[in-house]
């Protein structure tokens, strides 16, 4: 059994640096349709070039681009989604790799830091999940009866030991 992701379509989440800069890009040399999403477009640019909408060797139309935006906010995860579609019509692979890591004291009350992160971490990740795993239905309503056992979608959630233990600080 060979596995291919060639001509997939992946949305890949924390995609300006780390797991998440390397998922894409090890993504878009097997020859899959990736859009790199996270909050730091100066790093995006840095790493994907100013118009990734282009080939920088060939001219022609690349198949890894970007969107910057703050993936805590519903419309962005929304806008997220319509840009990928827009370029490929369609999202088979979905990498949560978004993770934020912040020092803080977790029993100071008036510490803002867990909610941001729990936002961040969490929810974020819970929410494009919902919102891709919908359309990945929807693109299954329209199969052919021969492609009815094909799979729908993937759905990968990264995290790390950091999610288990505390940091000093």
């Amino acid at each position: 059994m060979s596995f291919s992701i060639a001509g997939k379509t992946a949305i890949v989440t924390g995609a300006a640096n780390g797991v998440g800069l390397a998922i894409a890009r090890h993504f878009a040399e097997q020859g899959a349709n990736v859009m790199g999403a996270d909050m730091d477009e100066k790093r995006l640019i840095a790493e994907f070039g100013s118009n990734p909408d282009l080939d920088i060797d060939t001219g022609e139309g690349s198949n890894l681009r970007y969107f910057a935006g703050d993936l805590r906010e519903k419309l962005t995860i929304a806008n997220l989604l319509s840009a990928t579609l827009d370029a490929w019509d369609r999202v088979d692979i979905l990498v949560n790799a978004s993770r934020q890591v912040v020092t803080t004291n977790p029993l100071d009350c008036d510490d803002n830091s867990v909610h941001t992160l729990f936002e961040q971490n969490v929810l974020s990740g819970l929410r494009l999940s919902q919102l891709v795993a919908n359309r990945m239905i929807r693109q299954g309503e329209d199969l052919d009866e021969d492609d009815q056992d094909r799979d729908l979608g993937a759905i990968i959630n990264l995290s790390s030991t950091a999610a288990t233990r505390t940091l000093p600080g």
